[in-house]
């Protein structure tokens, strides 16, 4: 019985594992949107530089400090992304990120209190984008990620994006893979990462209007899509919105993306609320960055 209440009270704390293997992937939270100003606009950050390396050479830099509170899991996450351009053809990009879960309390097989755990992830990468041209670039970037369910259940995993972008005034549109990787064993089984072809686009049609639509094809797990908006009130007040559409066992599940921004000589400050889903309801997502 004591041995029982053991398992039961720790399978409840890994949760996030247990929807890892449920839904054929390991390690679902390297699909998380952890920009505020994107998720806010539900995930559409294919053409974002603070997610796709082939974007740095073409953006004015940023960096940015996110706080979410992830509702899976009531997970707290810390971020931090850097796009740094050195020149119009090279620019550099770092990626950070420690999650903490739900602590749940440990006990041995014969009952006894053994202390707390808090379950916790860590995802750290670096990349670079060259562009060839004043419209065609590329960019590549390698992640590293560990996952520590318990003392001695903890989880190492490498992936890799690449990704080509085109990038005009009015125009952006970009294409190629993310989190392309390594198994993660678990037992006799191994999942892999939820690796996804990515293909996005956002358009300008007036100074101050942004409108952003990506679509993502999970491999082996099924079609994802989203569609954005962002209206700039010169260039200083940010008004965001999005929906997300998940099918199958995609990793993120369908639901509607609100924010807002503020921007003052490059500070800005950002979030995202996260709705209309019953696994990601009243996820909020906060960020303070500068923009060079």
């Amino acid at each position: 019985m004591k041995k029982l209440f053991f398992t039961t009270i720790l399978i409840a704390a890994l949760g996030m594992n247990a929807l890892a293997q449920e839904m054929g992937a390991a390690m679902p939270f390297v699909s998380i949107d952890r920009n505020p100003a994107t998720s806010a606009m539900a995930g559409t950050q294919t053409t974002s530089a603070l997610f796709n390396t082939a974007a740095v050479p073409f953006s004015s830099g940023d960096v940015v400090f996110s706080f979410q509170n992830w509702a899976p899991g009531k997970e707290k996450h810390f971020n931090l992304m850097a796009a740094l351009p050195f020149s119009k053809s090279f620019g550099l990009y770092a990626i950070g990120a420690y999650q903490a879960g739900q602590a749940y309390t440990v006990y041995t097989e014969t009952g006894i209190d053994k202390g707390s755990f808090t379950p916790s992830d860590i995802l750290a990468g670096l990349g670079m984008g060259i562009a060839f041209s004043e419209h065609l670039s590329m960019g590549v970037k390698g992640v590293f990620v560990m996952q520590t369910l318990a003392d001695d259940a903890k989880y190492n995993a490498f992936y890799a994006d690449a990704f080509l972008l085109y990038h005009s005034a009015k125009v952006n549109a970009s294409a190629g893979i993310s989190a392309i990787g390594s198994k993660v064993k678990s037992g006799d089984n191994a999942y892999s990462l939820p690796a996804v072809i990515k293909a996005g686009a956002d358009y300008t049609p007036i100074e101050g209007l942004k409108l952003a639509l990506d679509a993502d094809y999970y491999l082996n797990l099924g079609f994802a899509a989203s569609i954005g908006a962002e209206y700039a009130y010169k260039d200083m007040i940010f008004a965001r919105a999005g929906y997300h559409i998940g099918t199958g066992k995609t990793p993120i599940p369908s639901h509607l993306g609100l924010g807002a921004g503020f921007k003052w000589k490059g500070i800005h400050l950002d979030v995202s609320f996260l709705t209309a889903s019953q696994t990601l309801g009243n996820t909020l997502n906060l960020g303070l960055g500068y923009s060079f």
